[in-house]
């Protein structure tokens, strides 16, 4: 946005001593990596307290008076934050956008179920809590943008579509993409012949990421082809590390890496593995990880839990049902795949340039 005219702050507030903590850890690091770009972090208050929203909403016109900032618009992550600036809205006359990312009572409702007995009592006030900060961003923004027509579909309540935006979670195309030699020299580096037919795992071990039925498919494909190979990316290698059998470990790779570093292993890979349970939360959703592997043209074996998936995947050309992967070997597959035309067409439907010219009309539209 800067290079083309519209000068943007990313405002962050870290509501626990914790989180502040990390946050500062991480600033100089993002700071050299976007070079130019101001970002801020401040304390917030916890939203479980009472009246936390007005409390975070003064803190916000505060940091603004300090700091003398008079934004045109103020673009705020999740509904909770939206509500936060439709409060110092009414004051400082910015115009406001809402950045819906997900079901977030569905996203409650779930993690209810895990509560300790003595505070599911507050489940109630909660979903409330939730429902109202949902009413408030839809009535108080001028523009809202989803990363799903799902998700629109869902909670856009009686906003107009043209104050409405879909924007897919998206992947950088500098840093995703498909290069043969990049392929054949991390395939080296990682010892694989050209036989070696190589599943890949890109994650971390929460719950939504389903890795107990990852690590089964991933066991039944090794299973049914002799030339079938696993490869883990993940921030957590012992919590793989025994989840195979012994007479499988030897064609399982685990590493980790920045990411930087992913583009390398997915060319390395054939096929990328990506399943979520059928429900609610995923429905609505877009994941990245599915930008970031069709970016780097891989076949992607996948359920039918994500609408957004499903309909992309036509396009594309790259959704694999885990049945076809046990029952063809997934070799013709990955031989019928044609990585650079995948590629090519993911960069128009989930790479981050193809939706600059749309934001900056949006942003300097307000």
């Amino acid at each position: 946005m800067k290079d083309i005219g519209v000068e943007m702050e990313i405002w962050a507030f870290a509501v626990t001593p914790q989180a502040f903590v990390f946050g500062q850890s991480a600033l100089e690091r993002l700071r050299s990596a976007y070079h130019g770009v101001v970002i801020r972090l401040f304390r917030g208050i916890k939203p479980a307290l009472p009246f936390s929203e007005t409390f975070n909403a003064a803190l916000l016109m505060w940091h603004m008076w300090r700091l003398g900032a008079r934004p045109s618009f103020v673009r705020a992550r999740t509904e909770h934050a939206t509500m936060i600036a439709a409060i110092g809205k009414r004051i400082m006359k910015y115009r406001l956008i809402w950045d819906a990312r997900g079901d977030t009572l569905s996203e409650f409702i779930e993690a209810s179920r895990y509560l300790p007995w003595h505070l599911r009592c507050l489940i109630p006030l909660k979903i409330r809590a939730i429902n109202n900060r949902l009413k408030m961003a839809q009535g108080h923004c001028d523009y809202a943008i989803f990363v799903s027509d799902a998700l629109r579909g869902l909670q856009s309540g009686t906003l107009p579509l043209d104050h409405t935006l879909v924007l897919p979670c998206l992947a950088d195309e500098s840093l995703f993409y498909f290069d043969q030699k990049l392929r054949e020299d991390t395939r080296s580096t990682l010892h694989y012949s050209d036989g070696d037919l190589v599943i890949t795992y890109v994650g971390s071990t929460a719950i939504w990421q389903c890795v107990p039925e990852t690590i089964s498919l991933m066991e039944q494909a090794m299973r049914a082809n002799p030339a079938c190979k696993v490869l883990i990316v993940t921030p957590s290698r012992s919590a793989f590390a025994e989840s195979f059998p012994n007479d499988l470990r030897h064609r399982v790779t685990i590493t980790s890496g920045r990411l930087a570093d992913m583009n390398r292993f997915l060319n390395a890979a054939d096929i990328g593995l990506l399943l979520r349970k059928p429900n609610a939360i995923n429905w609505v959703a877009s994941p990245v990880k599915f930008a970031e592997y069709s970016l780097a043209g891989l076949p992607v074996i996948t359920t039918e839990a994500i609408d957004q998936i499903n309909t992309f995947s036509q396009h594309l050309g790259n959704k694999v049902t885990t049945r076809a992967v046990i029952d063809q070997h997934f070799n013709n597959i990955v031989t019928q795949c044609d990585r650079y035309a995948v590629a090519m067409k993911a960069k128009e439907l989930v790479g981050s340039k193809a939706y600059i010219d749309t934001l900056a009309r949006l942003y300097k539209g307000l």
